[in-house]
């Protein structure tokens, strides 16, 4: 059967950056965040990002074009639906890079990644496997920009299994705890400018032998979101911000033996955009 592939999705996690408050006679409180816009790009190869060196991103190649402190690799990872080997396992899974424009500083932004998802093998459902982090922080999220808004709940307990795609808490779209809270980690491919803040993700699984001749069928739904940062040391999970939720469906058709170029034969994906706010989904 298959199983849960962790490629970016279960990184050790850090400690979310403490925003500084302002102390009397000390140096002013940074600046507090403002998204204006967000874009989920999903094909071509992601931006490069410095990573421990002795991360394994396999899926990922080293690149030479972004220099990096020492002790720390660059990586540049693939976008859409890709499958390959890596490990002595063959995979499936769907890349995509979530970059955002940002004014004041990327560590006061409320930022992170929801997730839900469900695997078929054949027309049975297998375990999606257990919630993978303990952030962003479990509860109810609001983002509001454009004249649009969308609410979604994400549960941050790591001995729940993923909801499933149609998993609701309270009426509102239910998710897992996915990371990407903490703007300068190098455990994962997250990172920031003056003016933005991005990072990659390729969600996957591992096939075993069993799955040869069956058709199996991914489907990862991705809540992604920057909300402004407000005063103070308290980040809001409701406000003004950017936030995309996308639907990424990965099917592996039956085949008759292993290899790179058979499972890329028999691999197909596509995408639908579930909500957009004051975000662009981009090919």
């Amino acid at each position: 059967m298959p199983s849960m592939y962790p490629l970016f999705s279960v990184r050790p996690v850090v400690a979310i950056l403490v925003a500084m408050l302002p102390i009397a006679g000390a140096q002013s409180a940074v600046a507090a965040c403002s998204c204006s816009a967000m874009t989920v790009k999903t094909s071509g190869t992601s931006q490069a990002y410095c990573v421990n060196a002795t991360a394994n991103f396999e899926e990922c190649t080293v690149v030479t074009t972004k220099p990096c402190p020492s002790g720390q690799k660059a990586v540049q990872c693939p976008l859409g639906p890709k499958s390959g080997e890596a490990s002595s396992q063959y995979w499936m899974g769907y890349g995509f890079e979530v970059t955002s424009t940002i004014s004041g500083t990327a560590g006061q932004c409320n930022n992170g990644q929801g997730l839900k998802r469900e695997i078929m093998s054949g027309t049975a459902t297998t375990s999606p496997g257990r919630i993978s982090y303990n952030t962003p922080a479990g509860g109810t999220y609001t983002v509001t920009g454009g004249g649009t808004s969308y609410t979604a709940v994400i549960d941050s307990d790591k001995r729940k299994n993923w909801p499933n795609i149609s998993a609701t808490s309270s009426g509102n779209p239910l998710y897992g705890a996915d990371n990407y809270s903490t703007s300068s980690s190098t455990d994962t491919t997250i990172a920031s400018t003056a003016t933005s803040l991005y990072w990659a993700d390729l969600p996957s699984i591992y096939f075993d032998s069993t799955d040869l001749g069956k058709t199996i069928t991914l489907t990862d739904q991705a809540f992604t979101f920057v909300l402004n940062s407000g005063t103070g040391s308290t980040k809001p999970a409701s406000g003004p911000g950017c936030a995309c939720a996308v639907r990424y469906t990965m099917a592996k058709a039956p085949m008759t033996s292993w290899s790179v170029a058979n499972l890329t034969a028999a691999v197909s994906g596509s995408k639908t955009n579930v909500a957009t706010v004051s975000c662009t989904v981009s090919p």
